[in-house]
């Protein structure tokens, strides 16, 4: 049986780790409007969630990786955008 009394006994040097660490910032940091705006709660896939808490554990412990992401990921969507006409 699994029993942590404090965060800090999580291993965060395993990928499962970073995401358990992630979830539970996610989970503590969760208000009405996440769940209204369907971001986080019942309506949200299974899928989307852990997609979500891949993406907050990456910014976390490969910052520099994520934020290269996130600027390629924006370069091809302004270049789509440009190839489709909604400039």
């Amino acid at each position: 049986m699994i029993q942590l009394d404090t965060i800090r006994l999580i291993d965060d040097k395993s990928d499962e780790g970073k995401l358990l660490i992630a979830a539970i910032a996610i989970l503590t940091s969760i208000n009405e409007e996440d769940i209204k705006d369907n971001t986080w709660g019942s309506l949200v896939s299974p899928d989307k969630g852990l997609r979500q808490v891949q993406d907050l554990a990456n910014k976390i412990y490969y910052k520099e990786e994520w934020e290269a992401q996130k600027l390629k990921e924006e370069r091809e969507t302004k270049i789509k955008n440009i190839l489709n006409g909604n400039c």
